[in-house]
Parts: C-alpha cells; structure tokens; sequence
C-alpha cells in the first residue's frame, strides 16, 4: 500500500510499473505517490496501453519483460 512505500529505505532504488488504462490502481494516485518517495534512486515508466496486470499473468508482453531486465541490468551489482 500507499503507506508501506514510503517505508522503503531512500538507498534502495525502486520501480514503478504503471498501466495508464489500470481500472484498479488509480494511475495518477500512483504517480502522485512516486513523486511523494524520496528515494535517491526511482524510476517511474509509464505504460500507455496497458492496464493493471503487468506481471500478474502467464502472458507478460515482451516490453514489460524488457523494461525490468534493462532495469535490473542497471541496478544489480
């Protein structure tokens, strides 16, 4: 929830995954509650034709699965 993010360490990097057509998770909420984080490290990718289940599912679309690698990729040691 809304209150547990803000408990994530500002030295953890962290991501945002948002569907711009989620029905469940208000996107703008989620955008006002990144900006709220005051991580050092945070990234917000806004997904304009993608609803609420982005990972959720036995079909991830190849995009989503590329963001999170390329994001991975740079923030793993």
């Amino acid at each position: 929830g809304r209150r547990s993010a803000l408990r994530i360490p500002e030295d953890k990097p962290v991501l945002f995954l948002v569907g711009k057509l989620d029905r469940l998770c208000n996107p703008q909420a989620t955008e006002k509650q990144y900006m709220k984080m005051t991580n050092n490290d945070k990234t917000l990718v806004l997904l304009q034709d993608r609803g609420h289940l982005l990972v959720e599912t036995s079909s991830i679309q190849p995009q989503v699965i590329d963001l999170i690698d390329y994001w991975l990729d740079a923030h793993v040691e």
